[in-house]
């Protein structure tokens, strides 16, 4: 029994070293991609709307690196110019749900009774309508482009960071140490900011990463339906829409291109936000 317990602590550092040389590899290259969207215009080797019909659904090549798409537009610019919006479009959804989730779940933690039911209900009615179904609903309501379903998926999102939220800061308002900051005069503002949306930020950091790569996908998939972004601009999900019938002729560039960074960003953002999961719950239980 002691020689097994001895051998294991050995044996778990190496095993999360290596998870987390994994994690900051995927993160460094997410950096990357992010910081080549943002200077887009700098080091796209061409114009994303421009049209050359003589290289129309081309494969990659000196000159167009990742090809050319039905057009003859260059599929390496479209998917840096895209990147934008693609990684933009979920970073406003998961910061503003984050914010909202977090302020309505601490919030109902504390105070309880009647607030805390009616913020339940509310969260209830959202629950039982799917992101895509919102986004849908705002296009209608709005019409299509990007605001409309990120508003949409915001708003979709919230109730689960707000649920976990809530779960954690129960559990923390019910601690002593808070009754004792209490007895010692703190206010209920100066506890939930000082202490209860410290104790639940770790995880609510871990689930906001793994809803990042979900609120891509659906931002992807409204976009791919023709209610997002539109032509001529540069969306992956609109893109894959875009290529569909080129793939079907045998020049998958451009659907393959926006498709593969598509799942490329949801499993690095999964992996990084149930890496980071996993530490904090270690780190709690140490």
């Amino acid at each position: 029994m002691t020689a097994t317990a001895l051998t294991l602590p050995a044996e778990k550092p190496g095993w999360r070293g290596r998870v987390d040389i994994l994690s900051a590899a995927l993160g460094a290259v997410m950096v990357l991609l992010a910081l080549a969207a943002v200077p887009a215009p700098l080091i796209a080797p061409y114009d994303p709307t421009a049209t050359d019909i003589l290289a129309a659904n081309s494969g990659p090549s000196p000159t167009h690196w990742l090809g050319a798409d039905d057009l003859g537009r260059d599929v390496l610019s479209r998917l840096l110019y895209g990147a934008r919006l693609s990684l933009l479009g979920p970073t406003l959804i998961i910061a503003t749900a984050t914010v909202l989730g977090t302020a309505l779940g601490i919030a109902s933690a504390w105070l309880g009774g009647w607030f805390d039911a009616v913020t339940s209900r509310i969260l209830d009615f959202f629950f039982a309508f799917p992101g895509l179904l919102l986004s849908v609903l705002a296009v209608a309501m709005i019409g299509t482009g990007f605001l409309a379903p990120v508003t949409a998926l915001a708003l979709a999102y919230t109730p689960y960071i707000a649920r976990v939220t809530r779960t954690i800061a129960v559990r923390e308002r019910n601690l002593a140490y808070v009754e004792a900051l209490r007895s010692h005069g703190l206010g209920g503002w100066a506890i939930c900011l000082r202490h209860l949306a410290p104790a639940v930020w770790p995880v609510i950091r871990a689930q906001s990463a793994i809803a990042f790569g979900s609120a891509l996908v659906d931002l992807a998939a409204v976009s791919y339906l023709g209610l997002g972004v539109q032509p001529p601009s540069a969306e992956w999900g609109l893109m894959v829409a875009q290529g569909q019938s080129a793939l079907l002729g045998g020049a998958p560039w451009q659907s393959l291109s926006a498709g593969v960074l598509i799942i490329f960003v949801v499993l690095a953002v999964n992996t990084i936000g149930e890496r980071t999961g996993n530490t904090d719950t270690a780190g709690a239980r140490a």
